[in-house]
């Protein structure tokens, strides 16, 4: 809560050094997720061209979200990844049903995983010291979480993600003209601690709250996007922090090279003067201008502007050749681009996942990483801010729902991560399988697999992982267990597996238990005839 004349000495104070400071980074972060900034940034950085010359640069520069959008791709683990789960309780039982509905609509209709996934995360990547907050109107209707940016916050107190009090910037100011009060202007402001809402007045020289709600949440509303705590700054940073520099290097370079090739990328056309027959090389035909030379007296397929028209050489002269042609300016530069473009990128995705991907003959990415343990780690700590911001957010929501009978929230996300593709799994798998891996070792390669290979159809994915466990000897052939001294039941079953599996209907949702009662039961029902055939 506010000490004793805080809020009022807040709220005539300037803005505090910190808080700009925070505002400063903002500026620099957004520039690079939502491209925010870009031609005021590259106005600043150039002393080498001139006006004209910055304005198309500016124009023409490709803004870095894409950049952003690929640095952090393999973030998108996080939310893809299958399981995980989320417990609330409540005093009274049934709510937590009622409770586990209402998160289906956070805000637009958005569950409250995907509000993280499609709102929050870019906040926490653009606007590490800024609020997702719980918004109502005054009725308590229509709650919906809102995002509130560091350049609206004037003040606020924070402990981890949570916060204890919160002032924002004016949203009202009026001009005034007060000759008995000497009032100039006045400015409207909220303010929110645990125990009220706040609507402050202030003329400048006095602060008064004008409206006062009781908080029956008993917490402020909202949470800091980030908990990524710099000391030496002392404050919250963005997960790109460190890769800042390269972006910007990149922003600049990547202009510098559009630019280049806009102006140099053509060839340049030539050809030998022509006079043309209408005017025979006077340049005036009747009493005006010639039309078809334009006045210049000669023939040419493209203005004069766009080609170099030369000379015809006189009989001593050497001819170069073709009457015309084109002269291909160098390349080498916008290759030599290209290069440091790339090494740039690679270094900006090594610096935040500690790792780079494998690169064909070609130099393009084969979506292969050279050593997925740290992107594994990175994964992992990025997922415990992602899993504690969603367990704030659902406490907070279920604060405003239930204040009396919530008791608390528990909310674990799955580490299941595909970060290669489908083939890439297969073949460590194979791999694997081939030089004797552990058994279990093999199940968890082969769930890899499946979840990648039906990344886009869950249901399918979990089937094939049941079937996997309902297979008998799943990581060895049929020759392989007919070879084993196990039982002929055993054996009936690796062989006709793949025989009943053709029977399943995909749509029933047996466990693995049923499953392979159904397989038993299979073998056992087949003639005689084809059981012999073990």
């Amino acid at each position: 809560m506010f000490a004793e004349n805080e809020l009022a000495e807040i709220v005539k104070n300037p803005t505090s050094p910190l808080i700009k400071a925070m505002r400063d980074d903002f500026t620099a972060y957004v520039r690079h997720v939502f491209g925010v900034g870009t031609s005021e940034y590259l106005s600043q950085i150039n002393e080498y061209e001139n006006t004209k010359q910055n304005d198309l640069r500016k124009k023409h520069a490709i803004r870095n979200p894409w950049i952003i959008d690929e640095l952090v791709r393999p973030a998108d683990n996080i939310w893809q990844a299958k399981g995980g789960d989320e417990a609330y309780t409540f005093t009274t039982e049934t709510q937590a049903e009622t409770f586990a509905d209402l998160l289906n609509d956070v805000r637009g209709g958005m569950s409250l995983k995907a509000f993280m996934h499609e709102i929050w995360f870019e906040r926490f990547l653009a606007d590490p010291n800024g609020v997702i907050f719980l918004e109502a109107t005054e009725d308590g209707k229509n709650p919906h979480f809102t995002y509130k940016s560091i350049n609206t916050i004037k003040a606020y107190k924070t402990h981890g993600i949570k916060i204890d009090w919160i002032v924002f910037e004016p949203d009202v100011t009026l001009d005034i003209d007060n000759k008995d009060t000497k009032e100039k202007y006045v400015q409207y402001s909220w303010a929110i601690d645990d125990r009220f809402y706040y609507r402050v007045r202030n003329n400048g020289k006095n602060v008064d709250i004008e409206k006062q709600f009781p908080n029956i949440m008993g917490r402020v509303p909202g949470i800091v996007c980030s908990s990524i705590f710099n000391t030496n700054k002392g404050y919250k940073v963005s997960l790109l922090d460190k890769q800042v520099d390269l972006l910007n290097s990149y922003l600049t370079k990547n202009s510098v090279k559009e630019i280049y090739q806009f102006k140099h990328n053509y060839a340049l056309f030539w050809m030998y003067e022509t006079v043309c027959p209408t005017c025979n090389g006077t340049r005036m035909h009747g009493e005006g201008v010639c039309a078809t030379c334009n006045g210049t007296g000669f023939l040419g397929k493209k203005d004069v502007s766009d080609a170099f028209i030369l000379p015809r050489p006189k009989p001593d002269e050497r001819v170069i050749g073709s009457p015309a042609g084109y002269v291909q300016p160098d390349v080498a530069t916008c290759n030599e681009n290209r290069v440091e473009l790339d090494w740039l990128f690679d270094k900006m995705f090594h610096s935040l996942w500690g790792t780079t991907v494998e690169k064909s003959d070609n130099e393009t990415a084969t979506g292969r990483f050279i050593d997925t343990m740290p992107v594994y780690n990175k994964l992992n700590t990025i997922a415990d801010i992602v899993q504690m911001v969603h367990k704030e957010l659902a406490t907070i929501f279920a604060l405003f729902h239930f204040p009396k009978t919530f008791k608390e929230a528990s909310v674990s996300y799955s580490r299941r991560y595909i970060i290669e593709g489908p083939d890439t799994l297969w073949t460590r798998y194979q791999e694997a399988r081939m030089k004797g891996a552990p058994e279990m070792s093999l199940n968890y390669m082969l769930e890899q697999f499946y979840y990648a290979e039906f990344a886009s159809n869950q249901s399918m994915a979990e089937l094939y992982i049941k079937l996997m466990y309902v297979e008998p000897y799943v990581h060895h052939s049929i020759a392989d267990v007919n070879s084993m001294n196990l039982s002929d039941e055993i054996k009936k079953m690796k062989q006709y597996f793949p025989e009943w599996q053709k029977t399943l209907n995909y749509s029933d949702d047996k466990d693995i238990t049923q499953l392979n009662s159904d397989l038993r039961n299979y073998v056992n029902t087949i003639n005689d005839g084809k059981t012999n055939e073990v």
